[in-house]
């Protein structure tokens, strides 16, 4: 348990939150939890794998919210909290389901090809965006088996502006390899489930029209069966600079982080 100040008269309605004390007793943390009431701090995190932990910035996530988490664990940490076991700071926080991202900067270096790392929880940047391809889902893989009805739709963003982009599906995870100016970390059985035309940098998949996700990877061979199944996306894209990042690798293309989907 980490230690606690507790001030006196304070208002709930009117609480503000103070940045925790972090000292350097830190690890590197990534996954996914859900957003609880306090009791002294108003909103903390839950994480799956254990603990509860008062994060820096919650953004606009509120209370029974699923969310994924990166950022550095601390748990000496000072803070006003009455519980929890410690700090995560300096985190990003976006949505957790049905999706987790993976294959991403800000916790350890990606290994990105010539130092292009791209901010906290994006891929490796590319010519047109420091920040780094992302990938995300929303929808529902409740449909399956693959009659076609899931409602999933996978986005990609901050890639460049209007190059060709490919929406590839995996059914493993791989080790961290680098891919043109980028870093792929999905494998096994392979399947190219789109060609898009990015706009302002963005993409997705399926538009109006296309099949499903589910269809889509049926008529590819790879059928998602039922739940327990597993599949990993990411979405590599032109990037026409050769001169971005000269070496290693002098390559004109790039790819996002990479995006986990239970069905």
């Amino acid at each position: 348990m980490f230690r606690t100040l507790v001030a006196a008269s304070i208002s709930l309605a009117a609480f503000v939150l103070p940045a925790p004390s972090v000292s350097a007793q830190t690890t590197p943390f990534a996954g996914c939890g859900t957003i609880v009431e306090g009791v002294t701090c108003p909103r903390l995190f839950q994480a799956d794998e254990g603990g509860i932990w008062l994060l820096s910035d919650f953004a606009a996530f509120q209370v029974n919210d699923r969310v994924f988490v990166t950022g550095q664990q601390d748990p000496t940490c000072v803070t006003i909290c009455m519980q929890g076991n410690g700090c995560i700071s300096s985190n990003t926080i976006e949505n957790c389901d049905p999706s987790f991202p993976f294959c991403l900067t800000g916790i350890v270096p990606l290994g990105c090809p010539c130092g292009n790392e791209g901010f906290g929880g994006h891929g490796c940047a590319n010519s047109e965006s420091p920040a780094g391809g992302v990938m995300n889902a929303n929808g529902s893989t409740a449909a399956w088996p693959p009659t076609g009805t899931d409602t999933i739709i996978l986005f990609a963003a901050k890639m460049t502006n209007t190059a060709t982009s490919l929406f590839i599906q995996g059914d493993a995870q791989i080790a961290s390899t680098p891919f043109g100016d980028g870093v792929r970390c999905i494998g096994g059985s392979l399947k190219r489930l789109a060609v898009k035309t990015n706009v302002a940098g963005v993409a997705q998949f399926p538009e109006p029209g296309d099949p499903s996700v589910s269809q889509r990877s049926a008529q590819l061979g790879d059928p998602i069966l039922g739940s327990g199944q597993t599949r990993y996306y990411q979405t590599y894209y032109r990037d026409p600079d050769p001169g971005f990042c000269p070496a290693p690798t002098g390559s004109t293309f790039n790819i996002t982080r990479a995006l986990g989907l239970d069905w």
